[in-house]
């Protein structure tokens, strides 16, 4: 439906996600395919997904862990709903700042032309010497041409969140639509 509503031309002009790799980032939970596949045959969208779980540091894909892996399955399904022929790779690392660093760095080593991140804290908490670290792994992807996407986050005040803040991401806020059939009405 968003795709729709966006006018995102997925199938006239064959923009399905061949030939693209897909990193999501995440620091915990996990998926189950079965859940996935349930999902995509909702949506019209037949065959098993091109999901593949990767270990960082030791770190797996947990979906017994209910209270992230509700994020981590939508992350998955948002994706592959808009571009389902991607080949999606979704790095499981540890929740500490080293496991971060790392996911993302395989991630890029991995050849991923688009990473997704929706984890992050307010840029005022992290050192400056970290955030220094991670602009230099990022300014790699984007000398590559990777497009590496985080979200805003959901700090109050005029703190902004990190790693969304980094001139090489391109960081995404959320939104409030209201459509109706395919028109939207108003969107913030």
């Amino acid at each position: 439906k968003i795709a729709d509503l966006y006018n995102f031309p997925i199938k006239p002009l064959g923009l399905d996600g061949s030939f693209q790799k897909i990193g999501i980032i995440e620091l915990g939970g996990g998926y189950l395919m079965s859940d996935l596949i349930l999902y995509f045959q909702k949506l019209g969208i037949s065959g098993t997904p091109n999901v593949t779980a990767i270990s960082v540091d030791g770190a797996i894909n947990n979906p017994s862990d209910l209270i992230n892996s509700p994020q981590v399955t939508l992350d998955i399904e948002v994706i592959i709903a808009l571009v389902p022929a991607a080949k999606t790779q979704v790095y499981f690392a540890p929740n500490t700042v080293r496991g971060f660093y790392n996911a993302v760095k395989k991630a890029i080593y991995d050849s991923c032309t688009v990473i997704s991140i929706g984890w992050g804290n307010s840029e005022n908490t992290w050192p400056s010497a970290t955030i220094a670290s991670f602009n230099v792994l990022l300014s790699y992807a984007a000398a590559r041409r990777y497009t590496v996407c985080a979200s805003a986050g959901t700090q109050q005040g005029t703190a902004v969140d990190f790693p969304g803040s980094s001139p090489y991401v391109l960081c995404c806020g959320g939104t409030s639509l209201i459509a109706e059939k395919n028109t939207i009405l108003n969107e913030v």
